[in-house]
């Protein structure tokens, strides 16, 4: 009677310290925090489909495909199906849905699990108590990571069932079956560690397992059937796109970036996150911490059988696990990292606390019976109730003492779901405002993004770090940790309206930060810079600082011309002096974004209406020859980043590397800072071989290693940002070394022949227009004008000028004087120039001018210019073929002349004096731009109005995956802008712009409900005929 009511009392106090310490998910709230963004009535609506395609902060900022995380889409559904039958909003569902289900899960779940580990009912609730109470799972549910809180609770649940397989309970297959794929559909990242944790028990249980090991293959086989079969829907349509999601697999850079836990937080289960939950904010361990191992590793010395066992081997690889690619032997971590398949999706090895919360939970549990064992012996001769005294004495101190370590979630110091956050009346008047606007347009919330800001398919929202790594926001970047400080460009305005934002909200108490003096002062700073932008109207809304935006563009907009870009991006600085509204009256396409196919098929179908922009025309050919080439690093040690993140970026910057705004720089660099490091590439056959190397105040030299010999060329002394250097003879190995300073190159391109007839096209365009700040031709008043003083003595010294001193025999000498054409022509095409040239009072014998194409590496062809022996005078006028980058004057006198006087002049002035572009370019700066009436069928599905201009931009973040039907034909988008999706529809008709994925998942889907209807079926069919017999 007395255990009776212990055990009562037992689970009535465990009940209490659980609810205690979860208390603020059961108020009938705005529940929202850190991952969890408030659901409204539309959000929740567009929950009840797998829809491919999300349009929020969390997914790219203006979008982006879900189809790699849709395996969690059944994890919400039933948000969304309580919903729409109950009509009752999310603050009234989420105490039940999470509340509840969670901890009635997670507690049931290894209070069970305990039981099979022959523990009593009061170490159950010790090991249930500790399970729910500890650092990482609080972290996780304070900032709504809901899915990893499900899988959590799941998930000795899932262990138990694989343990009763192990035991031949045959009525446990079927269920089994169900559990693990409930799991998967959790999170599979915990699904992956229950995996884990079943074949490290296994390897304790072979024997076992050998005795009915054909039953067992033949519940793997089912097991793996059935998982294929429910997430068939999301795999299928995954696989087709493995080539574009590449690139977003986590790298080790990621991977060592986000292993904050050490070895020591592990053995004391603290997730050093506790109690702020703010990412990268660490905190150390308190003194109760230091407990939980000693009481942890007590029943080994104790109790030694098979299970106590495994779980210790379980507890000690979750440890090591844990602490990522941090010591001791972090390498092994990385190795596994990139090696074993699956663990890719464990970039953050925190996720390895959860087999490590579980098996000290058991030895927790163990310790009780252990402790209360031995105090039963100590008082039996005695009165029995000192026993059961000591027993629940016993149970108090450790429930006291898991209670302790987490004691800040009863010191309001939590900031998420555990906190006791409230959603201001601010929030719910700008929701309204938002919501009675029923046009397309976006919002941005600065800092960041608030987890009560309204957003939805129509009126989506985005953050600061949601754009601060798209392309063009990059350039107006000017910190790495102020991700807000592109709105003090001049260009942000275009940017902004470019991507539809009609709302900008400022708030300090966005932030985390908002405690601090130091935010609290930029923040004001901040609004006092908003409120002078005379392109934003500032209409207060309670205390956020709302701001408005005129003239957003909208979801669909149509233009008549379309410009492609090469190269560097100081273009957007140099169009807006011609052009203030360029961005948003204009289209463009950067030229390394397209494969050569589509751009040559742009070029043949819409050659009128595209003009090209360039840094030069040598430039424009070898970038063209430039794109999708592949990485041919064989070996080295230089440094290597391929994405193009804000911090990257930032730190190009800050290295004196990115000086001007080439977004190519950030793609394929190496870049070194050690002397004696080398690089090797493999070059390919028969393909011409260029290198770039890069500009830095802190350059140095490079030691460049192929067929054509060792050259060695300083980076400091480039006159312009950048240099491509001939690197190689086809067949030949490249080798880089870094003698001194930081020095960064790109990839070396190899220049495909079948190219060259594409490269042709897109540099004779009749409209390309060329721009050099470096650029020396102005007009014919003003003459390019090369005078160099020419002495005996130095000549020979000056091996770097433009000048090349040669002897040809004892009494001629020739000069040869070289010129980039990219600093002599602004358009590609014929163009004829006055060419000048005076050699002191020595008589000029003879002129010849060679033109030279850098991309084959010949001389093409080369004219003769009448000399005056008289005057000294060579004059006359050339016409430079489209294809020369390089002109070539050789000048033969009779003896060196002392000054050597050289000058071209335009004939037609098509470059103003003193400007890059000239003043008529403003004119084509114009595309006029319309909107085009849009229809929303879902969120992957519109319909459009017939098109005014061939060339549209859909104002989605750009995705191939996009399709655009005009007519009978099927249209690929392109990227606009880099980031948002462009098509041509050439005949203005209306359109239909889809995903087809979304159908494929909405039929496989039905695949998944079939197979989850028969696996219920025949299991409670098997348990009722079990039961039966």
């Amino acid at each position: 009677m007395l255990r009776f009511k212990r055990s009562k009392l037992v689970v009535a106090l465990i009940l209490g310290l659980v609810i205690l310490v979860y208390r603020h998910i059961f108020k009938l709230q705005a529940h929202a925090a850190g991952d969890l963004s408030f659901f409204f009535d539309p959000n929740l609506r567009e929950l009840l489909l797998p829809y491919v395609w999300k349009n929020s902060p969390g997914f790219g900022g203006l979008g982006d495909t879900t189809i790699p995380t849709l395996w969690i889409y059944p994890t919400f559904v039933m948000f969304a199906v309580a919903n729409l039958l109950t009509k009752l909003p999310f603050q009234v569902i989420f105490p039940m849905l999470f509340g509840v289900v969670f901890l009635s899960t997670a507690f049931f779940s290894m209070y069970s699990l305990s039981l099979k580990f022959s523990l009593s009912k009061e170490g159950a609730a010790i090991a249930s108590l500790f399970y729910l109470v500890n650092s990482y799972i609080l972290l996780v549910v304070d900032g709504g990571q809901l899915g990893v809180a499900y899988g959590y609770a799941l998930f000795p649940l899932v262990f138990l069932s694989f343990i009763k397989i192990i035991d031949k309970v045959k009525s446990n297959w079927g269920l089994s079956l169900i559990l693990f794929g409930i799991l998967s559909y959790l999170d599979l990242r915990v699904f992956l560690l229950s995996c884990l944790l079943c074949l490290i028990y296994s390897s304790f249980n072979l024997r076992k397992i050998w005795g009915f090991k054909r039953k067992f293959i033949s519940w793997l086989i089912l097991l793996g059937l059935f998982l294929v079969s429910i997430h068939f829907y999301w795999l299928t349509p995954l696989i087709g796109l493995k080539d574009q999601l590449m690139d977003q697999l986590p790298s080790m850079d990621d991977f060592r970036n986000l292993s904050f836990v050490t070895l020591k937080d592990g053995l004391l289960l603290f997730q050093p996150h506790w109690p702020l939950n703010v990412f990268g904010k660490l905190s150390l361990p308190g003194l109760f911490f230091f407990l939980i191992p000693i009481i942890s590793f007590l029943p080994l010395f104790f109790r030694k059988d098979r299970r106590v066992l495994a779980v210790f081997w379980i507890s000690l690889i979750a440890i090591f696990m844990v602490k990522g690619s941090n010591p001791p032997l972090g390498v092994v971590n990385e190795w596994i990292f990139i090696n074993v398949p699956g663990m890719a999706l464990f970039r953050d090895s925190s996720k390895f606390f959860i087999p490590l919360a579980l098996s000290f939970a058991i030895f927790w549990g163990t310790a009780y019976d252990l402790i209360a064992d031995w105090l039963k012996h100590l008082y039996s001769p005695r009165l029995k109730i000192n026993s059961s005294f000591a027993s629940l004495s016993v149970f108090l101190v450790l429930a006291v003492l898991i209670i302790l370590p987490v004691r800040a979630v009863f010191e309001q110091s939590l900031t998420g779901m555990l906190g006791s956050s409230v959603r201001g009346t601010s929030f719910e008047e700008i929701t309204n405002m938002i919501k009675g606007d029923q046009s397309f347009f976006r919002t941005l919330w600065a800092p960041e993004k608030p987890v009560y800001g309204y957003s939805d398919t129509l009126r989506p929202a985005l953050s600061p770090k949601s754009l601060s790594d798209i392309r063009s926001f990059q350039l107006l970047s000017q910190g790495r940790y102020d991700l807000f400080e592109f709105i003090r460009s001049p260009l942000s305005d275009q940017l902004l309206r470019l991507v539809g934002v009609k709302y900008l909200f400022f708030s300090e108490n966005f932030s985390r930060d908002n405690h601090k003096l130091s935010f609290q002062d930029y923040a004001r700073s901040t609004t006092r810079f908003l409120d002078r932008l005379p392109w934003l109207v500032k209409t207060q809304t309670g205390s956020i600082n709302t701001y408005q935006l005129q003239n957003p563009q909208d979801k669909f907009t149509s233009f008549d011309k379309l410009f492609l870009i090469d190269g560097s991006q100081d273009i957007y600085q140099e169009l807006q002096q011609v052009q203030p509204e360029f961005l948003t009256k204009n289209v463009f396409l950067f030229l390394d974004q397209l494969h050569p196919s589509v751009l040559e098929k742009l070029i043949d179908t819409n050659s009128g209406k595209i003009f090209v922009i360039s840094s030069s025309k040598e430039d424009l050919r070898l970038n063209i020859a430039n794109i999708n080439t592949t990485n041919a690093l064989e070996s080295g040690n230089w440094g290597e980043k391929s994405d193009q993140s804000a911090d990257w970026i930032q730190l190009l910057k800050e290295q004196s590397v990115l000086l001007h705004s080439d977004r190519q720089v950030s793609q394929s660099v190496f870049f070194s800072t050690i002397p004696g490091e080398k690089l090797k590439f493999e070059l390919e056959p028969k393909k011409e071989a260029y290198l770039k190397l890069f500009f830095n105040r802190r350059g140095g030299d490079v030691g460049i290693t192929s067929g054509l010999g060792k050259q060695i060329i300083n980076t400091k002394s480039f006159e312009d940002s950048f240099r491509w250097v001939k690197i190689g003879v086809p067949g030949e190995d490249l080798e880089l070394e870094n003698i001194n300073g930081f020095n960064a190159v790109k990839t070396p391109l190899q220049i495909n022949p079948n190219l060259l007839t594409l490269i042709a096209k897109v540099s004779n365009l009749g409209q390309n227009i060329y721009y050099q700040k470096s650029i020396t031709l102005k007009s014919a008043s003003t003459p390019i004008i090369f005078e160099q003083d020419l002495s005996t003595e130095d000549i020979k010294k000056r091996s770097q000028s433009k000048i090349i001193y040669k002897e040809e025999g004892q009494q001629e000498i020739a000069i040869e004087a070289r010129s980039v054409t990219s600093d002599l022509l602004p358009v590609v095409g014929d163009r004829v120039f006055d060419v000048a040239v005076k050699a002191g009072r020595q008589p000029v014998t003879s002129v010849l001018v060679h033109f030279y194409d850098g991309v084959i590496d010949r001389f093409e062809d080369s004219v003769s210019i009448k000399t005056d022996p008289a005057s000294s005078l060579g004059q006359g006028s050339i016409r430079i073929p489209w294809w020369a980058t390089h002109i070539s004057l050789e000048l033969i006198f009779e003896s060196l002349p002392s000054k050597l006087h050289f000058e071209i002049r335009d004939e037609d002035n098509s470059l103003p004096g003193g400007e890059v572009f000239p003043k008529s370019l403003y004119q084509i700066l114009d595309s006029n731009p319309q909107a085009l009436d849009s229809k929303l069928i879902d969120p992957t599905h519109y319909q459009t109005e017939t098109s005014y201009g061939n060339f549209v931009v859909f104002n989605e973040g750009f995705s191939p995956l996009w399709k655009v039907k005009a007519g009978g034909e099927i249209l690929d988008t392109l990227p606009g802008y880099s980031f948002l999706n462009l098509y041509i529809n050439k005949d203005n008709l209306p359109t239909e712009v889809f995903i087809s994925e979304q159908n494929q998942v909405n039929k496989l889907s039905i695949l998944a409900a079939v197979s989850w209807i028969g696996v219920i079926t025949v299991s409670l069919l098997y348990y009722f005929y079990e039961k039966k017999t």
